[in-house]
């Protein structure tokens, strides 16, 4: 039986956080993003995705390993046009100094697969935060129960 169970609830960590992420990229935020966990968020996905882990860069991943500071991140999204970045904070806890936090999304239950709970949503500048804001406001309508997303508010 343990088996089964893990891998249902290794689904629904899936379905919970990598899918909700996935629709509000493609079904809202229509535009280039960064992640760090690779995946459901490039699915039928149009728009540019930078993955900041570096399985899917090379570069990402010669830059996360040699850098002591966030300054990799700066340079690799603006060259990219990149505006929003999505991300465990434990996963980077060296980020750019001009990110805003706008938004975290957190999951309950037990974590089988995903790396953490809460997923923090960052604006590169004032005006993408306050679109993003509407967005996220917007898209936490629609979310299954047991999935939260605050908004912060602010600059």
């Amino acid at each position: 039986v343990w088996p089964q169970l893990r891998s249902v609830r290794a689904s629904h960590n899936i379905y919970a956080q990598h899918y909700q992420t996935h629709r509000f990229v493609t079904q809202h935020y229509r535009a280039a993003v960064a992640v760090n966990d690779l995946g459901w968020v490039t699915y039928r996905n149009p728009h540019y995705v930078l993955d900041l882990f570096g399985l899917g860069s090379r570069e990402a991943l010669k830059a996360r390993t040699r850098a002591k500071d966030a300054r990799w991140i700066d340079r690799l999204m603006k060259r990219r046009d990149v505006r929003l970045a999505i991300v465990y904070d434990a996963w980077f806890p060296k980020r750019p100094r001009r990110w805003i936090r706008v938004g975290q999304m957190i999951t309950a239950g037990p974590r089988v697969v995903s790396g953490g709970q809460r997923v923090s949503y960052y604006a590169v500048d004032r005006k993408t935060a306050e679109r993003v804001r509407r967005l996220l406001r917007r898209f936490a309508k629609t979310l299954p129960p047991d999935v939260k997303l605050r908004v912060y508010e602010g600059p």
